[in-house]
């Protein structure tokens, strides 16, 4: 976990968490999978891009305890956003990934601080201090499968009809995505908490073609990541 200035903090994990968290000024984007606005007409907004089912939850209070406007989105426990404008910080941000905690650990380690007033001809750097952020990953490795799971898992929807569409179709591709240890965990976790994922699991396990494909390679109908058809073929993503 490492803190930096609020104006550094969106950039922290740009390269690593690309769409997945925008940041931006006015309305919130909706590019990403959390998408976060800040002065806009409404001050403040939050979405969560693409996706439908109940593994997304955005909250906006304006004017609440923690200062002008709170902004949080978060998406399965795998990736949250947080900004607070106007407490005692001024502007707080904090990009999350895997579940871990946003919360800078302990604030007393700030008291160390004093020992270092013979470096103050670095303070012209303070400027910054309008606001500070936190960004914390703790993912041991980077797989470029990290993000297309999580985006499949939360921005595919299921009903009835699409399960029914699967009977029309002459193909089935089994795709593996192999996601860092850390995504994975998360993920697993996530699925066994949806129903959303339980109804799905079982319509892989009702369907002939699908269950039969399954059924020449290692993985099982609990081993599905999300389902997606083209055309005459189906896709099912494994992990």
């Amino acid at each position: 976990m490492a803190a930096v200035s609020s104006a550094s903090a969106a950039g922290l994990l740009s390269g690593l968490l690309d769409d997945v968290v925008t940041i931006s000024s006015g309305t919130a984007s909706n590019t990403g999978l959390v998408n976060i606005g800040l002065g806009g007409s409404n001050l403040a907004s939050v979405n969560v891009g693409g996706a439908t089912s109940n593994l997304i939850d955005a909250d906006v209070t304006v004017l609440g305890a923690g200062g002008v406007a709170s902004v949080s989105g978060n998406v399965a426990g795998l990736v949250g956003a947080d900004i607070n404008v106007g407490g005692d910080g001024g502007i707080d941000v904090c990009l999350d990934l895997l579940a871990s905690d946003c919360t800078p650990a302990g604030g007393g380690g700030g008291g160390g601080g004093g020992g270092g007033g013979g470096g103050g001809g670095g303070g012209g750097g303070g400027g910054g201090g309008n606001g500070h952020g936190v960004a914390s990953l703790n993912a041991a490795c980077a797989s470029p499968d990290d993000q297309r799971a999580i985006e499949l898992l939360t921005s595919t929807h299921y009903d009835m009809s699409v399960f029914a569409s699967w009977a029309r179709a002459t193909t089935v591709k089994i795709v593996p995505m192999r996601p860092c240890p850390p995504v994975k965990a998360s993920i697993a976790s996530a699925i066994r908490s949806s129903s959303a994922m339980d109804l799905l699991h079982r319509a892989v396990q009702r369907d002939i073609l699908i269950n039969a494909t399954l059924g020449r390679t290692q993985y099982d109908p609990e081993d599905v990541l999300a389902v997606r058809k083209s055309g005459q073929t189906v896709q099912v993503y494994v992990f």
